[in-house]
């Protein structure tokens, strides 16, 4: 009945819409917010009988701009009518209007702009935005596109099922899987990978393997992607055995592993302390050759500095960059990680040696390890970036930790310099690192800009930092201002 007075009143002879914007003026001063929801769908739906869908459309949007918020059945009636009267483009338009108003939609409305999406050939747009409905436990309907025209169906499963996977909703991703086959769609090797990688990634490698089994069992050849994603999830839950016997089911099937697959061999044999069989594994297949071999020599570096012999490893990163070869990002932060920390100590340490016996190496702080992270930081860092590794912020950071250890402060300060030249942002822990080495060496101004420095770029320093700050100042004397520093703790509950 309402829809009916609205359209007497909106219709091209009625009285306009001045009158009507009254009237919902009015209900809005006197009526509860359900009841001013179903006045507005109603006079939405007035519209819609009146006028053309672009005009519907305008009306929903000066409802927005009056204040009003339209329901989501709104929104679905207005995106339903464009669909159906002006089709994919103007659709696309509704819908960027809609999020600009921040209004809600539910699956249905979110379905019909997909279905546009796919039919205006926008399919990119239509993926993400499948994404993010499944991000917000929404499930997309599997048909939109495939009235499209683009024959996109596997494709399309592939999308879905990768985003729950990526959530670990893997019973929806299987789900999926199972309703290609419904459908009469033959799953191929993307869409197996797709759900081994979840199961990698939750952890459940049983399930990852059972997936792995069923693509051979179906004569879909494995590629070497899945067998890395496989090789990975095997690696990381300390599965050795099965690290060999997937080296073996790809020689039976004709490929060949790659660095990466090897990496993990190795860096699974020195997780459990089976370094000489990772020594004699990396040697063999050294000799024989491989693609990416700067994989391999990462990973067996790791596996060196896991075990804790640091100069094997220094020794190896030497060799391999005489050869023209590099580490990657991560092996280099750790490789300088374990040289900053054995080169830098006090007291004298001790390294584990092959026999297994502990040999004494009276040590300090030896001169030429102190040379080494003053002459070498720099060639380390050009070289990376020579091969097209760019060094971040966790690199810098480690390297400006060893060299305040160092007591090279200049040559730190240098180091953190660079970082903002090359548009980085330092984090809390780069900060705390330099701010540390200015304290422990009496250089307390240069830490307190540093610290005002972290405070006017709205970062919160850490219980280290304050820490740092509060033993510098008492170091010095400084009681009152050491004092000051404490209350401050307390206030923001930093316990220092």
């Amino acid at each position: 009945m309402l829809v009916s007075l609205f359209c007497e009143i909106v219709s091209p002879t009625g009285s306009g819409r001045p009158e009507i914007l009254a009237l919902m003026k009015q209900l809005r001063r006197t009526c509860a917010t359900h009841a001013l929801s179903t006045a507005s769908n109603c006079l939405i739906k007035a519209y819609g009988i009146c006028y053309d869908a672009q005009a519907t459309l305008d009306m929903l949007s000066h409802l927005c701009r009056l204040g009003y918020v339209p329901s989501a059945w709104a929104c679905k009636f207005v995106l339903n009518f464009v669909a159906h009267s002006n089709g994919p483009e103007m659709v696309v338009a509704a819908y960027d209007q809609m999020k600009r108003s921040q209004l809600t939609l539910d699956v249905d409305s979110l379905n019909i702009v997909t279905g546009s999406l796919f039919k205006a050939k926008k399919a990119d747009e239509a993926f993400r935005l499948w994404v993010e409905m499944i991000e917000v436990g929404v499930k997309p309907h599997m048909y939109s596109s495939f009235d499209s025209g683009m024959h996109l169906d596997k494709v399309v499963y592939n999308i879905a099922m990768h985003a729950y996977c990526k959530l670990g909703n893997m019973n929806e991703a299987v789900n999926l899987l199972n309703e290609m086959v419904a459908r009469g769609l033959t799953p191929d090797g993307i869409h197996y990978t797709c759900l081994i990688h979840g199961y990698c990634l939750k952890g459940e490698m049983q399930k990852a393997q059972q997936e792995f089994v069923k693509m051979l069992e179906e004569d879909i050849k494995p590629d070497i992607v899945t067998c890395n994603v496989l090789a990975t999830g095997f690696g990381r839950s300390g599965l050795v055995m099965e690290v060999f016997n997937l080296l073996k089911d790809m020689m039976d099937l004709g490929l060949e592993p790659t660095s990466l697959i090897y990496g993990v061999a190795i860096d699974s044999l020195c997780r459990q302390g089976n370094l000489s069989e990772a020594e004699e594994l990396f040697y063999i297949v050294e000799e024989k050759g491989i693609d990416n071999i700067e994989a391999l020599y990462s990973a067996m570096v790791c596996g060196y500095l896991n075990s804790g012999w640091t100069d094997d490893a220094y020794k190896l990163f030497l060799r391999v960059s005489q050869q023209g070869h590099l580490l990657d990002n991560f092996s280099c932060s750790k490789l300088i990680n374990g040289l900053c920390r054995d080169g830098n100590l006090h007291t004298p340490s001790y390294k584990w040696c092959r026999k297994g016996t502990l040999q004494r190496r009276g040590q300090g702080i030896a001169e030429e390890w102190r040379h080494y992270l003053r002459a070498k930081h720099q060639k380390l860092l050009s070289s990376m970036e020579g091969e097209d590794i760019e060094p971040d912020v966790q690199c810098y950071t480690v390297l400006i930790d060893g060299l305040c250890k160092a007591e090279f402060l200049e040559e730190a300060q240098v180091l953190f310099d660079e970082i903002l030249q090359k548009g980085l942002t330092p984090d809390v822990y780069a900060y705390t690192v330099l701010i540390t080495g200015y304290c422990s060496h009496g250089e307390i101004t240069k830490a307190e800009v540093l610290f005002q420095e972290m405070k006017d770029k709205l970062m919160t320093p850490d219980v280290y930092a304050y820490r740092a700050l509060t033993y510098g100042y008492l170091s010095q004397g400084e009681i009152v201002k050491a004092e000051d520093l404490s209350k401050r703790c307390l206030k923001w509950k930093i316990r220092a």
